[in-house]
């Protein structure tokens, strides 16, 4: 399993999803995410998908999980650079239009915050 990276920008923390998404990962971002949720500092999450080169049900059902809990919790949530196999999976399935899907952090972070980063 590839390693999951976290980066963290003032209230907003972002996911770096690596080219496999497995059960196994599919299970830590869950644990992650639900972290982040609850973390009363955390106001955007945002999931990198730039790397990921498929999704298949599994990762569909935990996005919309991860979504709706955000919503649930008023926290702001955002796809980041889904790649094209991927944002053309949640086309089909009728949800790229349900995802705030953006190509850059450039209009959604502050331009002034300071980033920390780790592995897990």
């Amino acid at each position: 399993m590839e390693a999951l990276r976290i980066e963290y920008n003032g209230n907003a923390v972002t996911l770096a999803i690596p080219k496999e998404l497995d059960n196994t990962l599919v299970h830590a971002i869950r644990v992650q995410m639900n972290e982040f949720i609850e973390n009363p500092a955390v106001e955007l999450m945002i999931l990198d998908m730039s790397e990921l080169q498929t999704i298949n049900s599994t990762g569909i059902g935990m996005l919309v999980s991860m979504k709706t809990k955000c919503a649930a919790a008023k926290k702001k949530f955002y796809l980041l650079k889904p790649f094209a196999p991927v944002l053309r999976t949640l086309e089909i399935v009728q949800l790229d239009s349900f995802f705030s899907i953006v190509e850059s952090l450039d209009n959604i972070l502050p331009a002034k915050i300071q980033q920390k980063s780790e592995t897990v």
